[in-house]
């Protein structure tokens, strides 16, 4: 009877575990599993990617990297066997195909070629990936005598980023100082290639005004091209126009003579399609031309913008104590004379100022922030009826107090509202305040950027302020008790700001906050000035890239 229960548990447990294997169709698996480990123990060399091994067929992944930066991998053939094994060539390892073969090489071969029971050698492979944000796949062989798999076939694989960190968009060892600079995202219209947003550079130095243009996300700079001639040139603002044109316009001040000028690069498809290195050439045929006031005052970057194909400019005429806009079309292929329509803002209805404005432009009307005297004001002036004074609106933004003036100013908008943000002379913090509207006559409380005092913000004369994905990002310089660039977001309209570092270093000086940013979606440029032989760039203009809306770079 035992025996019988015996046999009958044995009989019902075979087709439980039967049922449970069918069930779940596990049987393939296990033979497949089964078959793998017995050939494997039939192959003496393995490849090892560290300690992780790579059988006949597997595939190693290299790790996420920058297009057009190396990438190497180390790997180990050993002899898992019971007798010598023999690398044969002339190539031990290569490359046979793959769709993106191309992109790996740079294969160092082993250097032992015999390899007794338990011994290994080492070779490397390299991935350099051509262009960002793509897959690239090879095959790779390992030739020996191994009597089961002579030929050892494996794979790799690889995914390309955008570059992203620190570049250098022009620098020396000696002591020159670009000042002022400017940076620019082209529009992927007209000047991008695939996947590599097009940025223009400008700054100026003694000699004039330079500019310099990288293809590759600010991966590269080519030399830096002398746009203007002029030993005058005391303050920059570049745009790229954003229509169907994408021209680079340049409004600049000159002490010699005293006057704004204006200046076109028109985009032609020669320009477009070449390295840039020929672009120059087109500087003769481009118009340049003074504003009919010779009193400017703070010409910065937030000056000018594009919108409605048409070329927006506010600035102060220091001799009428007011300030004025100038626009012209943006849609004639050859330029020409610019043909500007100059209204005064400021100075009418009791307004006085216009210093350190910053302009937005949409479909209807223009924005424009600036001081008042004491008062930090915004103008708004209807597109439709902006030759008619009584149709303008001016709305205070903040009392600043008796005798303290706007250092700098940033403003922005996204069709619903305006944001603003700027800093006092006499070592304010940087303020910053959202309208309700977009009549912009209703705004929030004061809010400051946290832990940034009023002896901690440097000279700044210039506030970018950029807004993205509903984002707002700026960059500034800080003085004091350490010297450096400091980078803030906010993502809840300004109430609360959160700053980190970019760069500390005990070289910086008030100088320094030369800085500029732009931002495309998630990815935030910034850019600034150094000035000495003891940091890592030089006398530099630094680039720094984050993809990640500056959480890291």
């Amino acid at each position: 009877m035992a025996r019988l229960k015996a046999k009958l548990y044995l009989i019902i447990s075979f087709i439980a575990l039967s049922f449970v294997l069918l069930s779940c169709d596990p049987i393939l698996d296990l033979r497949l599993l089964v078959e793998e480990r017995v050939s494997l123990s039939k192959v003496a060399l393995v490849v090892y990617d560290g300690s992780t091994i790579i059988g006949p067929g597997d595939t190693i992944t290299w790790p996420d990297t920058i297009f057009g930066d190396p990438a190497t991998k180390i790997l180990t053939l050993k002899n898992t066997g019971s007798t010598n094994v023999t690398l044969t060539g002339p190539n031990v390892v290569s490359i046979t195909g793959g769709s993106g073969a191309a992109s790996y090489g740079g294969i160092v071969q082993p250097v032992q070629m015999t390899l007794p029971p338990g011994s290994s050698t080492t070779f490397s492979a390299t991935f350099t990936p051509a262009a960002p944000d793509n897959n690239y796949s090879c095959n790779f062989v390992v030739n020996s005598n191994d009597s089961f798999n002579p030929s050892y076939v494996f794979y790799g694989t690889g995914h390309s980023t955008q570059f992203h960190g620190s570049s250098r968009i022009v620098y020396s060892a000696s002591t020159a100082f670009y000042y002022s600079p400017q940076i620019s995202i082209a529009p992927a219209s007209v000047w991008q290639s695939p996947n590599l947003p097009t940025l223009i550079a400008a700054y100026y130095m003694t000699t004039g005004i330079y500019l310099s243009i990288s293809k590759d996300g600010g991966k590269t700079w080519p030399a830096p091209k002398l746009a203007i001639s002029n030993t005058g040139v005391s303050a920059v603002s570049i745009g790229v126009s954003t229509g169907t044109t994408s021209n680079i316009h340049i409004f600049y001040l000159s002490n010699t003579p005293s006057s704004a000028l204006f200046y076109t690069i028109a985009n032609t498809s020669s320009v477009v399609n070449s390295t840039f290195a020929d672009y120059t050439s087109h500087f003769a045929t481009n118009y340049v031309g003074s504003f009919p006031n010779s009193h400017f005052y703070q010409v910065k970057n937030s000056n000018i913008t594009f919108a409605n194909n048409k070329v927006y400019l506010a600035y102060y005429n220091s001799a009428a104590s007011k300030m004025q806009v100038a626009l012209r079309d943006d849609t004639t292929p050859t330029m020409g004379i610019p043909a500007f329509s100059y209204y005064d803002v400021t100075g009418i209805n009791g307004q006085t100022g216009g210093e350190f404005v910053s302009l937005q432009v949409d479909a209807t009307k223009l924005y424009a922030l600036y001081e008042d005297g004491q008062y930090t004001r915004v103008a708004v002036l209807p597109l439709v009826t902006i030759g008619t004074p009584a149709t303008y609106l001016y709305h205070t933004i903040n009392n600043n107090g008796t005798g303290r003036s706007l250092w700098s100013s940033g403003l922005v908008i996204d069709g619903t509202r305006g944001y603003s943000l700027w800093r006092l002379d006499g070592g304010s913090p940087l303020y910053s305040k959202v309208s309700t509207n977009m009549s912009l006559s209703s705004w929030s409380a004061l809010h400051t950027i946290a832990g940034e005092t009023t002896a901690t913000i440097g000279a700044a004369q210039t506030t970018p302020l950029r807004l993205a994905n509903g984002v707002l990002y700026t960059l500034y310089f800080r003085s004091s008790p350490s010297y450096g660039v400091r980078f803030a977001s906010s993502s809840d309209e300004g109430v609360s700001w959160s700053p980190q570092w970019l760069d500390v270093d005990s070289s910086f000086t008030g100088s320094a906050s030369e800085v500029a940013i732009a931002v495309s979606g998630s990815t935030v440029y910034a850019a600034y000035t150094t000035q000495s032989a003891t940091h890592p760039n030089d006398y530099s203009i630094t680039l720094k890239k984050s993809l990640n809306g500056g959480a890291t770079w």
